[in-house]
């Protein structure tokens, strides 16, 4: 039998070229999608999680619109966009993106463009980011300088920009609750300059630049710590740029600030402004964070009244919106009187508005008396506490908008009760004032740091030591005095004024005005003489039964 044919192998030439063309395919399949992994447009999610970004590169980045805010601001007007729900920075009303402030977007619209990363400062520490994002720089700086505004609220005194002159002076206008006016002598003002923090902290060492989301969003919570601190406390973290030793002073030792006091009433309120004049020489990728405060918050010597404001300011100046142009007004009130007797009726009414007047259908009001609290949207007044008492509100010209000769008015309040009525409006505080039911209004923070000091033996000396002056010390005001023997009152009610002596069964309490200035001052002092064998406490009030320093005999 014939053996079969032997089949020949197969050539190996032919199974390498296989084996390329395979391993081309496998290359050219790699680099493509590694092509497409470096073009493709990214979400903003994935920006924000990019780190080690380099000055020069540029981003493609595409996203869809779920917010849409506008503002006019000292750099021009202003769109930001939303991406794709992104709440890094705050939600829709901050966005992420700087749009066309020319162009029009819808909510749920694809929007696509290039980030261009360029290098700048920001106080000195190099930093790389994109002017295409609003978030994560400036927008946290600014969300900085929205909360200092609501620590300036609380203590009486707004600074709001206002425009820039020609001689490139930033006006910064004082803005009072209640349109209070403040004593410019007592009230001193410093500029701060923030420091550089790298190598302060592990995430942002010395000679690496801030160039990713993470370590901008480090970066603000360290200038947010530092600037907590410098309000009232040590200035770690800034240098002095320029102070003034009081508002009366009229300008600074450096000549970088100056009071312009616009009514020239002599007082600091609200129409009177702060001028500061920030370098004008500063590089085009500079940025640097200033903090303008009015008053002293420190423990040791707080004044009565003080206010803060965070200045960013880059290439074109700060970086704010003007007075006329803010969504959020600020309300200025009037105390328009009481009638009555033990139970009265108090009007406040609306005397100024800076900005544009709100909606009625978006303002909440929260109103405190007492110890009872009713908040409630303006729509929903009248409204009636527990206690009895009743909230109304009048629009004056019926516009349907709060504006000025609007009022509120609370019925059937006990007679020197606390009033405090706070309105918000777009998430923020738009006005705020207390006043006291049958006398008037609460001028500045009520004082705190009184003490009195014993001194002898029956009789006794009570001598006053006051840390920073009150309108609320003032004699015949306020102020009254209660005095107990062995747990039972003897005195009560008594009104502060220079001289007072009040008989009781055992003896007399008097009061001294020492250096005769009309107020509760130090060095001004109590005398009782009493029975030796028996424990008397002396209470004095202020705000008449609201607060109280008590001591000992």
């Amino acid at each position: 039998m014939e053996a079969p044919p032997e089949v020949a192998p197969p050539r190996p030439r032919f199974r390498r070229r296989k084996l390329i063309a395979i391993l081309a395919a496998i290359a050219v399949a790699a680099g493509a999608f590694a092509a497409w992994e470096i073009l493709r447009a990214r979400s903003i999610g994935e920006v924000y999680a990019m780190s080690h970004l380099a000055a020069g590169a540029q981003i493609p980045l595409q996203g869809t619109i779920t917010g849409i805010a506008r503002e006019n601001t000292s750099y021009g007007p202003r769109v930001y966009l939303q991406l794709d729900h992104s709440t890094v920075c705050g939600g829709p009303s901050s966005g992420d993106v700087l749009g066309d402030p020319n162009a029009s977007y819808r909510i749920g619209d694809s929007y696509g463009t290039t980030l261009h990363l360029q290098s700048f400062t920001i106080n000195g520490d190099p930093a790389v980011w994109t002017p295409q994002l609003v978030c994560h720089f400036p927008a946290l700086e600014r969300a900085i300088g929205e909360v200092m505004d609501a620590v300036s609220a609380v203590d009486h005194v707004r600074l709001v920009y206002n425009g820039t002159d020609a001689g490139l002076w930033s006006h910064y206008e004082i803005l009072t609750e209640n349109g209070d006016g403040f004593r410019p002598d007592i009230l001193p003002v410093v500029l701060l300059k923030a420091l550089p923090v790298q190598g302060a902290n592990p995430e942002l060492p010395a000679g690496g630049p801030i160039d990713s989301a993470a370590r901008f969003q480090t970066l603000a919570g360290l200038l947010y710590l530092e600037m907590s601190g410098a309000v009232g406390g040590p200035f770690f973290g800034f240098d002095v740029a320029d102070r003034m030793l009081s508002l009366s002073a009229g300008t600074s030792s450096n000549g970088t600030l100056r009071f312009v006091d616009g009514n020239g009433n002599g007082l600091a309120d609200s129409g009177d402004r702060i001028d500061v004049h920030l370098p004008s020489s500063v590089p085009s990728n500079t940025w640097n964070v200033y903090l303008l405060e009015v008053g002293d918050f420190s423990s040791a010597a707080r004044t009565y009244a003080g206010g803060v404001h965070v200045i960013l300011a880059g290439p074109g100046g700060p970086l704010e919106v003007p007075l006329p142009d803010r969504t959020a007004p600020v309300i200025d009130f009037r105390y328009a009187g009481s009638t009555g007797g033990s139970l009265v009726n108090t009007t406040i009414e609306v005397s100024r508005v800076h900005g544009a007047a709100p909606a009625l259908s978006i303002v909440q009001v929260s109103v405190t008396t007492g110890t009872e609290t009713v908040a409630t949207p303006l729509s929903g007044l009248p409204t009636t506490f527990p206690n009895g008492a009743t909230l109304s509100f009048s629009d004056a010209n019926g516009d349907g908008r709060l504006d000025s000769g609007d009022r509120f008015t609370m019925q059937n309040i006990g007679n020197h009760t606390v009033i405090r009525l706070v309105l918000q409006a777009t998430n923020a505080m738009i006005g705020a004032g207390a006043w006291i039911a049958g006398w008037g209004p609460i001028i500045g923070t009520p004082p705190y740091w009184v003490a009195f000091q014993m001194q002898g033996t029956n009789p006794w000396r009570a001598t006053a030591t006051v840390v920073s002056w009150s309108p609320e010390l003032a004699l015949n005001g306020t102020l009254r005095a209660t005095l107990m023997e062995n747990g039972g009152p003897v005195l009560s009610n008594v009104t502060l004024a220079n001289g007072t002596g009040r008989a009781f069964a055992n003896g007399t309490l008097t009061f001294t005005d020492a250096d005769g200035d009309g107020f509760l001052s130090t060095g001004d002092f109590f005398s009782l003489q009493g029975n030796s064998a028996n424990r008397y406490v002396l209470e004095v009030w202020y705000l008449f039964n609201s607060r109280w320093f008590a001591l000992s005999v």
